[in-house]
């Protein structure tokens, strides 16, 4: 029995020296995840950037590329639409010229850019006006003033207009200008047509001198609106004889 005790005494002494492990519940470790770029990534990790996807999905969608193309070809109608109303406007409604000489002057300066209103031209004109006009005797493009109107009678005597035999007001011409013609003194306008001459009288081809002195209302290209100096504008033009009139 002695023997017995004293072998439950050497296990007592074993169990207390051996300290007790507590026992816990604790959740598995794991390791954290890796960041973008890492290779060692988990590939069921979707790491794509938004932009980039979109775009891919941009690039494969039907309707977006309908869209992108729609946009691009408003961008190219208007442009066309534009370009041919400016074309238009230029040829059908509003004339460009340069006035080159001095025959209009001082009216019309040398250099000076004039607008003439295209539209004017299918309407009867009124005296006084300035018309730029095609001339088949000179072959050129001219600019005068309106002085005589479809079945007027035109006179010179001593320095003077006479229209229908009474005198002319020329208001638009200087004071002490002496008007004259050297081949006839009388002139009988047709119907549909005009007698023009230039304000500067003494340095003026026009109608006083010409073998068809008349201006028909179909050669008629404008009726001139505004003129002016216009520095690099009217520089431009002055080297450009096809948007020029030639104020002979």
């Amino acid at each position: 029995m002695t023997k017995y005790m004293d072998n439950e005494f050497e296990a007592a002494l074993i169990d207390a020296s051996v300290p007790a492990i507590p026992v816990t519940d604790t959740a598995p470790v794991t390791s954290p995840d890796p960041p973008h770029g890492d290779d060692t990534a988990d590939p069921t990790i979707d790491v794509s950037h938004d932009g980039e996807t979109a775009a891919i999905e941009d690039k494969d969608n039907p309707a977006a590329i309908k869209a992108a193309l729609w946009r691009v070809g408003k961008l190219y109608l208007s442009i066309i639409i534009k370009v041919a109303l400016f074309i238009i406007l230029l040829t059908k409604i509003i004339m460009v010229a340069m006035i080159p000489t001095s025959s209009m002057y001082p009216t019309c300066k040398p250099g000076e850019l004039a607008l003439g209103n295209r539209l004017a031209a299918n309407h009867p004109l009124e005296r006084g006006d300035i018309i730029v006009f095609y001339s088949y005797e000179c072959e050129e493009v001219l600019s005068k003033r309106v002085v005589g109107l479809p079945g007027e009678q035109i006179t010179f005597f001593d320095g003077q207009t006479y229209i229908n035999g009474e005198p002319l007001d020329e208001p638009y011409l200087p004071d002490g200008v002496y008007t004259t013609s050297i081949y006839a003194f009388s002139f009988e306008v047709p119907e549909g047509h005009y007698f023009v001459m230039g304000d500067n009288r003494d340095h003026s081809f026009d109608s006083r001198y010409w073998n068809n002195p008349y201006v028909s209302q179909d050669d008629v290209l404008s009726v001139l609106m505004i003129h002016g100096y216009i520095p690099i504008i009217s520089d431009f033009y002055a080297g450009n004889k096809f948007n020029s009139a030639n104020y002979n």
